[in-house]
């Protein structure tokens, strides 16, 4: 009986440890869902807004470097370069939030950088800002320019270029 009861003992002790040990798994496997759900919030918002922004600069970079110039100067322009700039910092800031998990031993250990990385999203400006400024310097872009080898000029007030100039969509 003596030896029954401990090995009863040790089946207990032995299911216990696979209920922590399971119930440990499903709490880590919770964790990185939220963490996914994070990485992917910044995913999106980059896509949104420094893609964007981007795409916006290969277009003026298209255009004569008088209307270039005209177009970096303005309220809009730099208001889309702070952006910028308070994205891609708090971007940083994610990834050595991410970077900090190689040196994680425990589950528990990946909560605290959930956090962070949730906390960040507020530092994040508003879309609609950017959206605003986008088509505020978009009606400022015309839709073609004219090009001679290297040569860029704008097209005349109707939209043609001159005789040897090829038409160049903006967009």
């Amino acid at each position: 009986i003596d030896t029954a009861n401990k090995l009863a003992q040790g089946a207990d002790a032995l299911n216990a440890e696979i209920q922590d040990i399971t119930d440990e798994l499903s709490a880590t496997e919770s964790q990185l869902s939220d963490l996914v759900e994070a990485t992917n919030y910044f995913n999106d918002y980059e896509s949104n807004s420094i893609e964007q922004i981007d795409l916006l600069k290969e277009r003026i970079g298209m255009l004569p470097a008088t209307l270039q110039s005209t177009l970096k100067k303005s309220n809009d322009f730099k208001a889309l370069a702070s952006f910028q700039r308070q994205v891609e910092t708090v971007l940083k800031s994610k990834d050595s939030i991410l970077d900090s998990f190689t040196g994680i031993k425990r589950p528990s250990q990946i909560t605290p950088s959930i956090n962070s990385m949730n906390s960040l999203k507020s530092q994040l400006p508003s879309l609609n800002t950017l959206k605003r400024n986008l088509q505020a310097l978009d009606k400022k872009i015309p839709a073609v320019v004219c090009q001679k080898g290297s040569l860029v000029v704008s097209a005349s007030k109707t939209g043609k270029c001159a005789k040897g100039f090829e038409p160049i969509p903006t967009k």
